[in-house]
């Protein structure tokens, strides 16, 4: 089983790197809620990779949800969510807010899921919760830098995540959102988080290392961490490494609490993006004649590259944890 699971999650990643160039069906909604008879009209039942623009509602989430049975890569990033009052949407609720990716948004009830890469609305300030429940082949999300909450049950069942950056502007993370997810290994919480509650990371069984941002130690409840069976490192601000041997989290983590390695990975809202495929970290959005250099997550340097402009694909001998600096600010990548 645990070699079956292995080359699933390869394939998927594969996937997802052919689909840096494939080009997607692009569908504008002028009005929340009709999105269900558009694709009716244009009469396309399987479209694998595609792009919503406009507005669109909670209804329009259920038929994304429903009615698109190998829906792979889906683009929001253009799209902002409406408020919607009706029985027509992703869940047993009257009331849908805007700028919220409502409960159950992707929940797949049979445990199994098409959803390979989402890209989230900017603009959203919540995923609340089940949202991506059991969306088991989803590989790559980012979470908005606008999100203050996650919900319970976010993202539990989402085996296929290997890494989690959750933002600065988060605050609270809901019960259970990342429980037992069999293929995370990299967790990065922003600066902001100040509660997380039961359950969060319970049962991560592959998680290797947490980096807290926050100067403050959060507070967690008794079983957010537990089962942590292969936690080698939970990095903390060098300045806060007292505080946090000298908090709940040395109680439970002593001798896994270090200082972070670099000081300014804190950086999570640049336009450059770092991600790998395969056997290889890419870059992009960097400007040409800027400086790349790869690092081992220990800070030790591996490579330096003089960016052309374009996407780099920098090669990497075997799997792990990266830190790749450029522009100032250096990105954490798990390959």
């Amino acid at each position: 089983m645990k070699k079956l699971f292995t080359t699933v999650l390869i394939t998927l990643l594969t996937i997802v790197a052919v689909a840096q160039s494939q080009d997607y069906t692009t569908i504008n909604v002028t009005t929340p809620g009709t999105l269900k008879s558009i694709l009716d009209a244009r009469g396309e039942l399987f479209i694998f990779y595609l792009k919503i623009t406009g507005n669109i509602d909670a209804r329009d989430i259920k038929c994304l949800r429903d009615n698109n049975p190998v829906l792979a890569f889906l683009d929001l990033s253009e799209a902002t969510i409406n408020e919607y009052y009706g029985a027509g949407g992703t869940a047993n609720a009257q009331s849908y807010q805007a700028n919220v990716l409502p409960d159950a948004s992707f929940y797949n009830f049979m445990g199994t899921s098409s959803l390979v890469n989402v890209k989230l609305p900017p603009t959203i300030t919540s995923i609340n919760g089940t949202a991506f429940k059991n969306c088991s082949s989803l590989t790559d999300i980012t979470i908005p830098n606008a999100v203050t909450y996650i919900g319970k049950e976010a993202f539990l069942g989402c085996h296929a995540l290997t890494s989690i950056i959750i933002p600065h502007s988060v605050i609270r993370i809901g019960t259970s959102a990342f429980s037992g997810l069999k293929g995370l290994t990299d967790v990065t919480i922003g600066n902001s988080v100040s509660i997380i509650n039961g359950q969060v990371f319970y049962s991560c069984k592959k998680l290797k290392t947490i980096t807290c941002l926050s100067i403050i130690p959060p507070e967690f409840g008794d079983s957010t961490f537990n089962y942590l069976e292969s936690l080698t490192a939970i990095y903390v601000p060098p300045t806060s490494l007292a505080t946090y041997k000298a908090s709940k989290w040395g109680t439970l983590f002593f001798r896994q609490i270090q200082a972070n390695p670099t000081d300014d990975i804190a950086s999570l809202n640049s336009l450059v993006k770092v991600y790998c495929a395969g056997s290889a970290i890419l870059v992009e959005g960097t400007a040409a004649r800027e400086t790349v250099i790869l690092y081992t997550i220990t800070g030790k340097q591996l490579k330096t590259v003089v960016s052309t402009g374009e996407r780099l694909t920098i090669p990497v001998d075997k799997q792990g944890i990266y830190l790749v600096k450029t522009g100032g600010k250096t990105f954490k990548v798990v390959v």
